[in-house]
């Protein structure tokens, strides 16, 4: 029998790991799709915290300190973009990103807003990389965009989802 401790590390090593490998690119991607990957972490955190199936499981993914897989591929998403906005991200990457720049003085220039690009969002601007990164960044408030370091950014984002549900 395994311990719960034990359980947890196996669950994250051979399950969560597999949700979380790329999952930036799972932007947009349909709800039923969406819905499939979140009875996956749900069964995961049942498992983990011996909580019965009809039990809800908000509950659980907040003990676990675990987010939602839509929380988790955002997570993922403006990690990516703090990263290429401090330089610590590939150059094809980075240039995804660009902080906006307006042509005249503007009260939102403090605001680090960075660049909708002008792709057709009617048919797919908004499952791609550039556009929905463009639009979570925005919708951050200031004291996140502006973390002075990669780790207090991590972990004010994680704190600022988790406040989401």
């Amino acid at each position: 029998m395994l311990t719960t401790e034990s359980t947890a590390t196996l669950v994250r090593s051979l399950i969560l790991s597999k949700l979380d490998y790329c999952n930036s690119l799972l932007t947009g991607i349909s709800s039923e799709l969406l819905q499939k990957l979140q009875k996956i972490q749900n069964s995961a955190a049942r498992l983990v915290s011996k909580s019965p199936k009809c039990s809800s499981i908000s509950p659980v993914l907040n003990s676990l300190h675990w987010l939602r897989i839509s929380e988790r591929i955002e997570f993922k998403i403006l990690i990516i973009v703090y990263q290429c906005l401090h330089g610590n991200a590939p150059s094809y990457l980075r240039e995804l990103v660009n902080p906006y720049q307006s042509t005249r003085s503007l009260r939102s220039q403090s605001q680090h807003y960075i660049t909708v690009s002008k792709w057709n969002l009617k048919k797919f601007g908004f499952k791609s990389f550039e556009v929905s990164a463009a639009l979570k960044w925005n919708a951050l408030p200031l004291a996140l965009k502006t973390a002075p370091t990669f780790s207090i950014f991590k972990s004010k984002l994680k704190t600022f989802l988790f406040s989401k549900y």
